[in-house]
């Protein structure tokens, strides 16, 4: 998320500064493969204490143009990393979203807070 281009591979709902980026409740990337082959959708991000403590236990659940990824429930404040393989014949621009299922809520004006990201893209294999 540090990265200058950062901004411009950004969907929807991951702010818009910062090497780690609060995200709302379906973040998502949308990134441009440079070439066939083999390659990994991945998304790093942090859950933090502060909303875990209210939330209790969440899970992230990852698509990949819309297909089902993968899903990585997370019950303690700790950084995470998600890899899945990306389906061979998805070429072009895919998007990754991440979806959490249960997000904090600001108790002063209802903003919803999901993790703390750090990196999400595809990777090659």
């Amino acid at each position: 998320m540090s990265e200058p281009r950062a901004n411009s591979f950004i969907h929807k709902d991951i702010a818009s500064n910062g090497w780690k980026r609060w995200t709302a409740t379906q973040p998502a990337v949308r990134c441009t493969l440079p070439h066939e082959g083999k390659w990994l959708a991945g998304f790093d991000f942090e859950v933090a204490e502060a909303t875990l403590k209210d939330t209790g236990p969440i899970t992230l659940t990852f698509e990949v143009n819309g297909q089902r990824a993968g899903s990585l429930r997370c019950d303690h404040a700790a950084a995470y990393r998600f890899r899945a393989p990306v389906q061979e014949g998805l070429r072009g621009e895919l998007t990754l979203t991440a979806t959490i299922d249960k997000p904090w809520v600001s108790p002063g004006d209802g903003a919803q807070l999901g993790v703390l990201l750090t990196a999400a893209g595809f990777l090659e294999e």
